[in-house]
């Protein structure tokens, strides 16, 4: 399959309702793409485009993407990788990844436009709406945005401290030429199942990326943000958050809510870091009176 190939490949299933296959959109970037009806898109139906957290995979969005691109007419869930490219921009150090929700919806006339952002995803959703994405409507689920902490609150202090303290610690597992230590603490930190829990399979292969997340990490807790484009941005946006979730993230969550005019924020009960993955149905009943008033 080639870069430009939208063919639908033989691994296509179906999530709730929703046709399912990995295919391309654009040079290298592999999207997990969903459609109702038809194979194709249709030629003026409008998108809805879901960015996952770092360590996860357009897989594990696969549930709200499918009841979003009910709405929209498809989905597309691109993978956003961990590894920074050489030269990175200090100023616009995560350029490469708000590149991948602009191409997602490149090509796309019709409307609604909905964007969702989990984690790392929200981030890089954020910075897109304030790089001038045109969006009709944007959910994000505990984006990492720890620029909008306030220095002058001793909670946000403390809950930037203990990400920072989360990232030290990797960096030294990794320094130290033993990176699994560093890895399980940060993976377990901000998931609801422990190291052990998760696959065999899927503990080497973050192990084996300690170095890029170690980096992606870095760049995350100190990524610029403009925050004055932000509190300029009129776009409906719901941002979430789990009452089960680390404090950092329940903060960065409200801080964010606050400065977007447009936003309200909702807390989901009994939900963690990962419930767009673990909980979506969760997340989606969370969502679904929002879209009802932009109905």
């Amino acid at each position: 399959m080639t870069a430009t190939d939208f063919a639908v490949g033989t691994r296509v299933r179906s999530v709730m309702g929703a046709r399912v296959a990995m295919r391309f959109r654009g040079p290298g970037t592999t999207c997990m793409i969903g459609t109702h009806g038809d194979d194709e898109l249709p030629a003026r139906s409008g998108l809805a485009v879901l960015l996952h957290a770092a360590g996860s995979s357009p897989r594990a969005l696969s549930g709200i993407g499918a009841f979003l691109g009910e709405i929209a007419g498809g989905y597309a869930a691109p993978a956003l990788p961990m590894a920074l490219p050489p030269g990175a921009s200090h100023a616009a150090p995560l350029a490469h990844l708000t590149a991948h929700a602009r191409n997602a919806f490149a090509g796309v006339s019709g409307r609604p436009r909905i964007l969702f952002g989990h984690s790392l995803g929200g981030l890089v959703a954020t910075l897109a709406l304030a790089d001038g994405l045109d969006v009709d409507a944007v959910f994000l689920y505990e984006p990492i945005v720890l620029a909008c902490l306030d220095m002058a609150d001793a909670g946000d202090r403390a809950a930037m401290a203990w990400d920072r303290a989360l990232i030290d610690h990797l960096a030294g597992c990794v320094a130290g030429g033993d990176p699994e230590p560093g890895v399980a603490r940060f993976i377990e930190a901000y998931n609801e199942v422990s190291w052990d829990e998760l696959p065999a399979g899927v503990r080497r292969a973050i192990v084996a990326d300690a170095d890029a997340m170690m980096d992606l990490t870095r760049t995350v807790h100190h990524c610029p943000l403009a925050l004055d484009k932000l509190a300029a941005l009129d776009v409906p946006a719901l941002v979430l958050s789990g009452s089960r979730s680390p404090e950092v993230a329940r903060r960065m969550s409200r801080r964010l809510a606050r400065r977007m005019p447009g936003a309200r924020f909702l807390e989901i009960d009994d939900a963690g870091h990962f419930a767009p993955a673990y909980k979506s149905d969760a997340v989606i009943a969370a969502m679904r009176p929002f879209l009802k008033r932009l109905a």
